[in-house]
């Protein structure tokens, strides 16, 4: 029947195991299971607030400017 995932125990699933390990000056400094399900999580929520908030992220940049071109920016943003 091939290979197999057989798990003794329900637990099994959730073991942390190294995917890429590699040591630097005695230290361990491991890519794990769950770095890589992280990452893609991040990843996945990072794309998908920008593909939402696109629009508005255009609105909330004014606010980061400083100074007299923030009042003009603003006064024509919202004022026209």
């Amino acid at each position: 029947m091939g290979n197999m995932n057989v798990f003794f125990s329900p637990l099994e699933q959730f073991e942390i195991l190294p995917v890429i390990s590699f040591y630097l000056n005695g230290l361990d400094f491991s890519i794990t299971n769950e770095t890589v399900i992280l990452l893609l999580i991040f990843f996945f929520t990072a794309t998908f607030f920008l593909v939402v908030l696109n629009n508005q992220i255009q609105l909330y940049m004014l606010f980061l400017i400083d100074g007299k071109l923030s009042s003009k920016l603003f006064t024509k943003w919202f004022y026209p």
